[in-house]
């Protein structure tokens, strides 16, 4: 992993997120996303040992995004045998992650923790993009976010 990845941690009451910018070789070049991992805190120690992970695809990223950014109301990304939920509430997103039997972790993003996450997703979008432009990654996303509602 190279040191450019921009790396968030966020913690709830009784869970944490770390989102960390992450890059994937494809035969199509080189694409720019995140990995997460949501994972339980029991006290006041985060216990990293039982994190659910999940690498975003392009797709997701965007619409990741697009939530943080109010311009989709939810979604689930779903591996097998684990899935990361993302939902609008008033005043916060809610995150919640599963895996198996009995490991469900969820916290709430406020606003400011929203805001420093949607800014590390623009900035992975950005590296990614043909242009480099802020303005045209925002347009995009929240294009591909419309067609949700179409």
């Amino acid at each position: 992993m190279s040191s450019n990845n921009p790396k968030l941690h966020l913690y709830g009451q009784n869970s944490a997120i770390t989102i960390e910018g992450s890059s994937k070789q494809t035969q199509d070049g080189v694409y720019y996303t995140v990995n997460l991992d949501v994972a339980p805190k029991p006290d006041d120690r985060v216990d990293w040992s039982r994190k659910i992970s999940l690498q975003l695809s392009a797709q997701e990223l965007v619409l990741m995004c697009g939530i943080l950014l109010g311009y989709a109301p939810k979604a689930y990304f779903q591996r097998p045998g684990k899935g990361i939920h993302l939902e609008r509430q008033p005043d916060k997103v809610f995150i919640s992650a599963s895996a198996g039997h009995g490991n469900r972790f969820a916290l709430p993003l406020n606003i400011g923790d929203t805001q420093r996450a949607a800014d590390l997703l623009i900035h992975q979008l950005v590296r990614g993009s043909f242009t480099g432009s802020v303005e045209s990654v925002l347009a995009g996303v929240r294009g591909a976010c419309a067609l949700m509602k179409a």
